[in-house]
């Protein structure tokens, strides 16, 4: 295996409880300024970021479980991977459905979104590439 590999990655395991969506938000927000990305892209990434966890905690059936979020940080992109191992939300509304207004928004402020559901496993991708000045 190459150990020069060419990003770095920081993991969380959080329980499914509304009040830990903040942490999210704030570590994000830190990574995305720490990487350059300007105010509003910020705000799109904590915004897609947060609606992406609530919606996967309000439609759980677990909210005492956990779920795990990897951000990976990459020299001109970010990539958070949202993983539930245990949730029967039904992962087709996070295509962009427009009946689904939160997964509507996310997929309208990060530059790819994709979705897979395995079982009761979903996964949830979220990429923002860094803006060329």
């Amino acid at each position: 295996m190459n150990s020069n590999k060419s990003y770095d990655s920081i993991k969380m395991i959080l329980k499914k409880k509304p009040e830990y969506v903040s942490i999210i938000r704030i570590t994000v927000s830190s990574i995305a300024n720490k990487m350059g990305f300007n105010i509003e892209e910020i705000d799109d990434i904590k915004l897609a970021l947060g609606e992406t966890c609530t919606s996967l905690i309000k439609k759980s059936t677990d909210n005492e479980s956990e779920y795990n979020i990897e951000f990976i940080i990459k020299e001109d992109s970010l990539s958070i991977i949202i993983e539930d191992l245990n949730n029967s939300y039904d992962i087709e509304n996070c295509r962009g459905d427009k009946k689904d207004l939160s997964f509507f928004i996310i997929n309208t402020l990060m530059d790819e979104v994709v979705c897979n559901k395995n079982g009761k496993s979903i996964k949830v991708l979220l990429v923002k590439n860094r803006s060329r000045l």
